[in-house]
């Protein structure tokens, strides 16, 4: 089971998300991040779920980029990934 959320639902969630991007980590694994403190970047609501969460958020392209909506998962794990 996963859960698929409107990650623009509450006003503040998707501006939270976007400052919240500039710390996350990468790891050995393409498009996987780790993040520190996920409660400053994902809504708190989420954060003890014990399946993944998805987040859509509307994305409006950036000029000259593809128009393609992101999606990011909330996914339960260590800092081993």
């Amino acid at each position: 089971m996963i859960w698929v959320v409107d990650g623009t639902r509450l006003k503040r969630d998707y501006p939270r998300f976007r400052e919240g991007t500039v710390n996350f980590q990468k790891t050995n694994r393409k498009g996987y991040y780790f993040v520190d403190f996920p409660a400053k970047v994902f809504p708190v609501n989420w954060l003890g779920s014990s399946v993944p969460v998805v987040f859509d958020f509307y994305e409006p392209p950036l000029p000259n980029e593809p128009n393609e909506k992101k999606k990011y998962s909330l996914v339960p794990c260590s800092k081993t990934i």
